[in-house]
């Protein structure tokens, strides 16, 4: 069966104007009371007119907090009232808006970010690897760091570069451009390495190595503190190039620091808060410790905050801290997105399963310290022994050594202890863990979906607080929307050609399909819940009459049963 896309006449589509445009009443929507049936049906509004798309995409408002995009994300669900507004973010409209926020700056600002933070967990990697041998005053070389530098940084430098003139409308060219760069990067390396590797400056090179580690820190503090708390005050629109670097450094220099210093101190009482929006996601609560803290160790290295091996394990723990923020780029995966909120959730089981597994770790760790206390073993020869070798018998690894040492009573009570401690640890708990994680991973894959197209919208949104809200002409989304058109294939559709006109007015074709692309509100009103329980009640109380009348029948057979029984007695 073919489709055809509807395309409205100008009679059809009347002019827009400010007053009746839908996003103004999208926005009250979500001031008070939460009216999701409301705000699809201004959605609705622009399902087949992309002049009003373009218009839901920022709006007339120069807050980020007042568009569209943002009210959906920081919505605040009402679980008790069955509202999910983040479900809006599946309607056509905002699916188109902010496939249009990601095409026109959100992808490269993230591929950047991407590029960025591969380079600081390289480089922090290499810093703590260098630091103790660069501290000290003897000779030292680092052939292997400054192979990885010129291999693996450079590439990701050359990337980040090239990303600056990177497109998704013309993506593939991108890389066969950088690819050839990176392929002609790769043999000059090859023929000169080992005249760089001879005329370099070990010192210079690990501490031009901090230097990088800490700019790029700094970078990211500021795209957090500018998530955290978005303005657009800095941003001059002067062309004369003295005013914008005065706002420029008048904002990195001093607002960014006291921005620092505002989020930490405001972080502990903030956790509590639900309208802090920020602390929303759970990476948010550590990113702008973390960046501050590579910031100190960076600061360290040259001047010797951190004496000793103190260095080396705080520089352990940002790095692997790095590492584990890697993940917050798994979120606009279209297929791993789902995978973030999973993992999350099973953390939160895994929590759970050691709170109620603390009591039996504890008492076997003393009940094997108290038992091979005199006899010299050196897995049990004090409490922390004792809690590690109790702890890997969870993970199947049991030394039964010990126990063929004993003799007597201890021996029976050894294995005793050991036979129970296994039975319930690996054959109770451990299945209990398993059951809780399955049940959590069933749940996800349901509502895994939805999931991936709310990381994916907090993504775009993310890219939107650090570089500010902008605004689309109506020829630019034509030209996104086409795109679209040309790299999603629908199964029975006809081809449909759109001219490519200029003119705003002329009708366009947005791709909606009233099948495929209509949205389905779940949740209901508050005078349809109303509805709902007063039939529930009305159906309750009907099935209590039916009831009654079921119970006095039954009486009245009881008494006539009886009546019969005693007219058998007399007669006997």
């Amino acid at each position: 069966m073919s489709v055809q896309f509807e395309i409205d006449t100008q009679q059809e589509q009347p002019a827009t104007t400010e007053e009746d445009f839908p996003l103004k009443e999208f926005q009250k929507t979500f001031i008070d009371e939460i009216d999701l049936k409301n705000a699809v049906d201004e959605l609705d509004k622009c399902k087949k007119d992309i002049n009003m798309i373009a218009k839901f995409y920022s709006g007339d408002e120069k807050d980020i907090k007042h568009s569209s995009l943002y009210l959906i994300v920081h919505a605040k669900s009402k679980p008790q009232a069955n509202i999910e507004p983040k479900r809006l973010l599946a309607h056509y409209v905002m699916e188109k808006v902010v496939y249009m926020k990601w095409e026109s700056f959100a992808k490269r600002m993230y591929l950047q970010q991407l590029v960025l933070h591969c380079l600081l967990v390289m480089t922090m990697t290499l810093s703590v690897s260098m630091s103790r041998e660069a501290s000290s005053n003897t000779d030292f070389l680092f052939p292997d760091q400054l192979t990885i530098w010129l291999y693996v940084g450079s590439t990701l430098g050359i990337v980040f570069v090239a990303l600056f003139w990177y497109k998704p409308s013309h993506s593939f060219a991108w890389k066969v451009r950088t690819l050839l760069v990176l392929i002609a990067w790769y043999i000059i390396v090859y023929f000169v390495y080992d005249k760089i590797e001879s005329l370099t400056d070990y010192l210079w090179f690990a501490q031009i190595n901090n230097i990088i580690v800490g700019v790029i820190s700094f970078y990211f503090l500021a795209m957090e503190i500018e998530e955290w708390s978005p303005n657009q005050w800095y941003i001059s629109d002067n062309d004369i190039w003295i005013f914008n670097f005065i706002f420029f450094t008048i904002y990195y220099v001093f607002m960014v620091p006291f921005g620092v210093v505002v989020n930490l101190l405001n972080l502990a009482a903030s956790l509590d808060k639900q309208e802090e929006d920020y602390y929303s996601s759970a990476f948010n609560l550590i990113q702008i410790p973390t960046y501050f803290s590579v910031i100190l160790y960076v600061i360290s290295e040259f001047t010797t905050i951190f004496k000793g091996d103190a260095q080396i394990y705080f520089g352990i723990l940002l790095s692997f801290i790095l590492w584990v923020l890697s993940l917050e780029y798994v979120e606009a995966h279209p297929t791993a997105g789902y995978l973030l909120p999973m993992m999350r959730a099973m953390a939160g089981d895994m929590m759970r399963f050691m709170i109620f597994y603390a009591p039996f770790q504890c008492a076997y760790t003393c009940a094997y310290y108290l038992l091979f206390h005199e006899s010299g073993e050196p897995t049990y020869n004090n409490i922390g022994e004792a809690f590690i070798t109790t702890f890997l018998v969870v993970l199947g690894q049991i030394d039964l050594e010990p126990f063929k040492k004993l003799n007597g009573a201890s021996y029976v009570v050894g294995y005793t202890i050991l036979l129970t401690h296994a039975t319930l640890v690996i054959v109770m708990l451990l299945n209990v863990i398993v059951a809780m994680m399955s049940k959590t991973m069933e749940d996800s894959f349901e509502k895994a979906k939805m999931k991936a197209i709310i990381s994916f919208a907090e993504c775009v949104l993310r890219c939107e607080k650090t570089a500010g809200l902008r605004k689309i002409n109506v020829d630019a989304a034509k030209e996104i929307i086409k795109d679209l058109h040309s790299n999603v294939k629908r199964e029975d559709s006809e081809t449909i050609t759109i001219e490519n006109e200029s003119s705003q007015d002329d009708p366009f074709d947005t791709g909606y399909q009233s099948d495929a692309d209509d949205f389905e509100l779940k949740e209901v009103s508050t005078d349809d819940r109303i509805q709902d329980i007063q039939k529930n009640l009305n159906n309750t109380v009907n099935r209590m009459d039916s009831l009654e009348e079921k119970l006095a029948t039954t009486e009245a057979t009881m008494k006539q049963v009886l009546q019969i029984l005693l007219e058998l007695r007399r007669n006997k």
